[in-house]
């Protein structure tokens, strides 16, 4: 019997080793008794963050969260702490969220909702992460709140404000298919390794998307920023994507920017891909603060800033395959067409760098640097129609189109980018032999003024299909549907309409696109005798100019009544015009001695009569080319009154002056006229009356326009 007890004892006493080793083993390949929570009270939610372990589920019901606070707490890497909602379709709300040291944390399908609360500063952070490793934020929307209008600003109304998330000192970071909206600045992130951003959602900002600084090992892929709120009067620098060294120890590194759309859209123009080295361009650091290993590759950048792609001092750089594309709807309201079109940009004393196969229209960095290896990129262009790097001849309707559309700024079949591997691959999928796209031209009328052109013959139709028995359809503003693939349209005044074309087969098949034009009134100043005022076209409303006491009638100017002189202002698009048209009817107060000085926009145009009746026009576009002609004369002195016109192109080279219908002189020049300074338009010297042409106008009309094809215009 001792025996037997005893050999009992032993096998109870190996049956619990073995309980203890099989308990062991599980502990050590993970959590025995993960729980899942179910949450449905703000109370509730307190008290399960409270208590969570590794492994554990929370599941939060639809409603409203004050707070979502965790402090020291630790998942495990097989076994992550999970907080989501109970139904994707109704998130949880959560109105703050503070992570402290948490490690191995997924949230997934909640409302991150900032509500402002009077006092709150743009730099409010609601959502905020430190020292935290392993996070994952998935699926999620960070919405955002406005504050009040300003007291000192009211015209800006209600500004998106607060930080959409903060993130500090962190490591192993994913934000993966979130919306980030309506914030002051979408997510900042600084002193963090490791980072993924993916296939988010990043819109209706005031300011920035992404702010990074001091990170090191990042993935910024496949994100879609577009559609800023932004406040162009308060000042504001938007960048939709930023890095930055100021207040910084060390720089970032191992940078990845691939796949992204960055579109201004509809918005406000802001810089795209901004990576400044503050440091080094003040002198306060050297090279080793040069940010390091940077690629940016397979991005579209729709925009209408400079800063397209721009990055700092930095050693290790690759600018590849990127499509830059000018955006006319989010141009500033000064013309500046250097300002808003999106360049490449690195800093000349940059190591290890490769620029490549980009579309773009310039690059600015390279001046024959050892290390810099720059190739295959195509210029391109939206200011010179017929060329071969145009927009039109290289996009769907990237010109034309809304450009909230990615479809528009697809490669057009037999254009240089189509098949090239130039650019973004994303815009080249087109099927060129299969492919059934309708594309929409909008010109403006040889004519001009509000006449426009509407043209779909570029529509890029199937193998076999007979153009002449396709059907075009167009809804242009409010006329109703017009048939034709080219379609004249004279609008009864300026304005931003709607087009849309709809192209039916043969056998019935049908596609549609659509677009906004802006038509404007090209003329910028003209003389209302019967009011004896002169007014100015350029605002959304006429204005007068009524500092000077005129009367109805013709305008005696020169000698003993002055200059006649009109603001730069009331003549702003004459400024950097490519084109204008100066028409006079003018009449001599005498003979000869009536000669003299008889316009002036200073630095740009000057025009005198002589006493043979003859004209000299000294003309200087920005191009520093310079054109002096004197005309044939006419009997300017006879007492009668003359249609005298200035006509200038651009395009065509040409600067011509016409008395009546005659040309009466002509000469080659060409560029832009030079930018508005301090002058505006003067008739008769306003520096001296003896030099002055004396006479009287009985009628002023000035044309003026920026590129000739401007279907987006503003």
């Amino acid at each position: 019997m001792e025996q037997i007890a005893t050999e009992q004892g032993h096998l109870a006493r190996a049956f619990r080793r073995g309980l203890l080793g099989c308990a062991l083993a599980l502990v050590l390949a993970g959590p025995v008794f993960a729980k899942d929570w179910k949450v449905g009270s703000p109370q509730e939610l307190t008290e399960a963050l409270s208590r969570i372990a590794a492994g554990d589920v929370v599941e939060i019901a639809p409603g409203n969260y004050p707070a979502l606070t965790l402090y020291k707490k630790a998942g495990e890497p097989e076994a992550p702490i999970v907080i989501r909602s109970a139904d994707p379709e109704k998130p949880a709300r959560i109105e703050t969220m503070d992570l402290r040291e948490v490690s191995h944390l997924v949230l997934e399908n909640l409302t991150f909702d900032y509500t402002y609360t009077p006092g709150d500063a743009a730099n409010t952070r609601p959502f905020q992460v430190f020292t935290t490793r392993d996070l994952q934020i998935l699926d999620s929307l960070f919405d955002g709140d406005v504050a009040p209008p300003d007291p000192v600003q009211p015209e800006l109304g209600p500004l998106p404000t607060g930080f959409g998330l903060a993130l500090r000192s962190s490591t192993e970071i994913t934000l993966s298919r979130n919306e980030f909206r309506g914030f002051y600045r979408g997510a900042i992130i600084t002193d963090c390794t490791d980072l993924t951003l993916e296939d988010n959602d990043i819109h209706a900002m005031r300011m920035d998307g992404l702010n990074f600084a001091q990170v090191e090992r990042v993935r910024i892929v496949g994100n879609h920023i577009h559609d800023f709120l932004r406040a162009i009067d308060t000042g504001d620098h938007a960048d939709m994507i930023q890095f930055w060294t100021a207040g910084t120890e060390r720089p970032s590194r191992d940078i990845v920017i691939a796949g992204n759309v960055l579109n201004s859209g509809l918005g406000g123009f802001t810089q795209s891909i901004l990576m400044r080295n503050e440091l080094v361009d003040r002198g306060e650091a050297g090279e080793e603060m040069f940010f390091r290993n940077v690629e940016i590759r397979d991005n579209v950048i729709v925009n209408a800033h400079l800063h397209g792609i721009t990055v700092g001092q930095a050693d290790g750089v690759k600018v590849e395959n990127n499509t830059l594309i000018h955006n006319v709807f989010s141009e500033g309201e000064t013309r500046d067409p250097v300002l808003w079109i999106p360049q490449i940009r690195v800093a000349k004393t940059s190591r290890d760098v490769t620029i490549a196969r980009n579309a773009v229209s310039e690059i600015a960095g390279p001046v024959g640097q050892a290390d810099w290896r720059v190739s295959g990129n195509l210029l391109i262009q939206d200011t010179t129609p017929g060329r071969a790097d145009f927009y039109d001849a290289l996009f769907v309707a990237a010109r034309t189109g809304l450009p909230d559309d990615l479809t528009n700024f697809s490669y057009l079949p037999g254009g240089a980018l189509a098949g090239s591997g130039v650019g973004a691959p994303m815009l080249d999928t087109l099927d060129r032999t299969h492919g059934f796209q309708p594309v929409m031209r909008f010109d403006r009328a040889p004519e001009g003024g509000l006449d426009m052109l509407f043209d779909a013959r570029k529509t890029l139709l199937p193998d076999g299909v007979n153009p002449e028995e396709v059907r075009y359809d167009w809804t242009i503003a409010q006329t109703g549907k017009i048939e034709g693939a080219d379609v004249p349209l004279r609008f009864a005044e300026p304005g931003i309409y709607n087009v849309a074309l709809k192209v039916t087969l043969p056998d019935g098949r049908a596609a549609s696109s659509s677009g906004r034009i802006a038509v404007i009134d090209e003329r910028v100043v003209s003389y209302d005798p019967q009011l004896g005022r002169i007014i100015s076209h350029v605002g959304a409303e006429p204005e007068a100019l009524d500092t000077l006491p005129l009367s109805p009638g013709a305008i005696e100017f020169g000698r003993g009544d002055g200059a006649l002189e009109i603001p730069p202002g009331m003549i702003a698009p004459f400024f950097g015009a490519d084109r204008f048209n100066l028409h006079l009817r003018l009449r001599a107060m005498g003979d000869y001695k009536s000669a003299g000085e008889l316009l002036r926009v200073h630095q740009s145009l000057f025009v005198k009569a002589t006493g043979r009746g003859s004209f000299t026009v000294d003309f200087r576009p920005e191009t520093g080319q310079r054109l002096f002609l004197r005309t044939k004369a006419i009997a300017l002195f006879d007492g009668e009154w003359h249609d005298i016109t200035l006509r200038y192109s651009s395009r065509d080279k040409l600067f011509e002056v016409l008395a009546g219908d005659e040309v009466i002189g002509k000469g080659t020049v060409s560029g832009r006229v030079r930018k508005m300074e301090y002058w505006g338009l003067a008739f008769g010297n306003p520096f001296g009356n003896k030099d002055s042409f004396h006479g009287e106008l009985s009628a002023i009309d000035l044309d003026a326009s920026g590129p000739t094809v401007t279907g987006a215009m503003r």
